[in-house]
């Protein structure tokens, strides 16, 4: 496939890992993958996918949720290490002030034209974001956000269980509680139902 800015790729997938779950979280992963709903994700690569790590104590963050914070405790041993001490080593992303990332994530859906964003659900991961890029000063950000491009894959996957439209497996090397992983595999299941759902509409033609 290829990596060049398409419209068959203006969907992106975003997801994040957080220390708390109101709009003011603090983000410790952001990623997104672009896709196509009729044909899948991009080939990973630069222009195909955004991965990074946050910085918990940088300006802008919000306060951390102890219950929040508890849930991650009782994760094991290399995913907390993996989350939140590893940083750019055993394929994990940068850790970067959180102005950094959102400037960053603001120009990659620039480049990538996106019209369309999806989450597992937008009221959480594009919420915080969008939270997040106005307290830290990112309108390009809030621009590429604004809300009536949200799409729920919440929604979307329980349409698609009432369907008995079967889930992917899902990648090799797929890492739990990790956000690229759970970008890649959501827009890979999204992809799936909406392919199926586009097939059945032909076939009623």
């Amino acid at each position: 496939m290829s990596e060049g800015p398409t419209p068959a790729f203006s969907h992106l997938m975003v997801d994040l890992e957080t220390v708390g779950t109101g709009a003011d979280a603090p983000i410790v992963q952001v990623a997104a993958v672009r896709f196509d709903p009729l044909g899948g994700i991009m080939s990973p690569g630069p222009t195909a996918e955004f991965f990074r790590g946050v910085e918990l104590t940088s300006p802008g963050q919000g306060p951390i949720d102890p219950a929040t914070l508890l849930w991650w405790l009782s994760r094991n041993a290399e995913t907390r290490t993996r989350v939140f001490l590893m940083d750019n080593e055993g394929g994990c992303p940068p850790r970067l002030p959180l102005r950094d990332v959102l400037v960053g994530l603001a120009a990659f859906m620039c480049g990538a034209r996106v019209g369309t964003v999806w989450a597992n659900a937008p009221t959480f991961d594009n919420t915080i974001l969008r939270e997040a890029a106005k307290r830290c000063g990112v309108s390009a950000l809030s621009d590429a956000l604004h809300f009536p491009r949200d799409r729920c894959f919440r929604t979307l996957r329980a349409l698609g269980r009432d369907l008995d439209i079967a889930e992917p497996g899902p990648l090799p090397g797929h890492r739990e509680h990790d956000a690229l992983c759970d970008a890649r595999q959501q827009a890979r299941h999204a992809s799936v139902i909406l392919r199926t759902l586009a097939t059945m509409k032909a076939a009623t033609v």
